[in-house]
């Protein structure tokens, strides 16, 4: 009989402790929440909150599994020693055993709500700094990682047209070189890119006008994938889209390359726009301003800088003064100059944020006039 009171005793205190450490949790659940509407502007989500904050270090989801521990030591020692001496022996133990799995489903209960919790705080802060990067995660190019095929269109008009060797030229010495520089740029950022390029398509014939000025104009020719995607034989330019991912089980980027002059530029579609085309990249073999004397290469920072924006990167050199902010925080950025000699220009940190290379809110995005 003292036994059986000795192990009463024991588990209610046990219970005791563990109902207070299930109160601490709550309390640290119910402060993180607070924290995180309170600081509803978006954060860097790696940093660490204040002291007067809890975070998810502070807590050792082991303490209460070492509670469970010892009481079910002590259940069960209690239990074996009374075990000749007391027939009620077993009907204690049978009655501890049904506490402890009520207090086992009950601590995983809560460590569920505690998990389910931190997701929800983490998903909230991830949502708040999407809103600084608006055009991330659109179209079919969402995610500039990991193995990405790559597919060039070469396409002849009323006033160009190329030649086998051309199309060598411009492929090696100027989409090779704009994609390397993509590829060592993630390395710097912890990212593993590959893009490789698996097919280049010539002789397919637009016939309609390119638009190559659209800073001029306003419009930009948006079928040329389109027509390149027919002439192959599918349905338009989606489908091509659809059916290459399925072939490749990658993401898939695109170019259409006329040669002639003109104001490359990249079509990606923007939120609450209802233009339905397949994200891809319009390019001249020769920029609107050529003077005739640029080297051979000059076309592959244009290539990277498109890219970026099939990625969701912005352009830096307006208005002016976003323009004046980037020349102070990152003056070389390829999202900024786009240098002819591709190895002056720079990756910054908001091209890397832009493209979800990172989470980390560079200052310059909090600056008013950005």
């Amino acid at each position: 009989m003292k036994r059986f009171l000795s192990l009463t005793v024991s588990l209610v205190l046990i219970i005791c402790v563990f109902s207070a450490c299930n109160d601490n949790r709550k309390q640290y659940i119910t402060n993180n929440n607070a924290s995180s509407e309170h600081n509803s502007t978006p954060i860097d989500t790696s940093s660490t909150n204040s002291d007067k904050n809890s975070s998810v270090s502070d807590f050792d989801p082991n303490y209460l599994n070492d509670i469970k521990e010892d009481f079910l030591n002590e259940t069960n020692s209690s239990a074996q020693s009374d075990s000749f001496i007391d027939s009620n022996s077993s009907n204690n133990s049978n009655s501890s055993n049904e506490t402890n799995s009520s207090n086992e489903s009950e601590t995983v209960s809560k460590e569920e709500e505690f998990n389910q919790n931190e997701d929800k705080e983490s998903t909230e802060e991830l949502v708040g700094v999407n809103k600084l990067r608006p055009d991330y995660d659109l179209g079919n190019c969402r995610d500039l990682s990991g193995d990405i095929t790559v597919i060039v269109f070469y396409l002849d008009d009323f006033e160009s047209n190329w030649t086998a060797a051309e199309i060598n030229n411009f492929t090696e010495k100027e989409i090779k070189p704009g994609l390397k520089f993509l590829e060592d740029s993630a390395q710097k950022f912890g990212i593993s890119l590959n893009l490789k390029i698996e097919e280049v398509h010539s002789s397919i014939y637009y016939d309609d006008k390119v638009e190559e000025d659209i800073k001029a104009s306003g419009y930009a020719t948006i079928d040329t994938l389109y027509t390149a995607a027919r002439s192959l034989g599918y349905k338009s330019d989606k489908d091509f889209i659809s059916k290459y991912e399925e072939k490749y089980s990658t993401e898939v980027i695109c170019y259409c390359v006329f040669n002639k002059e003109g104001g490359s530029y990249a079509l990606n579609p923007k939120r609450g726009s209802d233009v339905d085309i397949a994200e891809h990249v319009l390019m001249f073999a020769y920029d609107a301003e050529s003077t005739g004397y640029e080297p051979v290469g000059w076309q592959s920072s244009v290539v990277a800088h498109e890219t970026l924006h099939l990625y969701g990167a912005e352009d830096y050199y307006k208005p002016a003064e976003r323009k004046a902010l980037a020349q102070k925080y990152c003056p070389n950025d390829i999202m900024l100059s786009c240098k002819y000699f591709l190895l002056l220009n720079d990756f910054g940190d908001a091209t890397a944020f832009y493209i979800g290379w990172t989470d980390v809110v560079p200052a310059m995005l909090y600056e008013e006039n950005w």
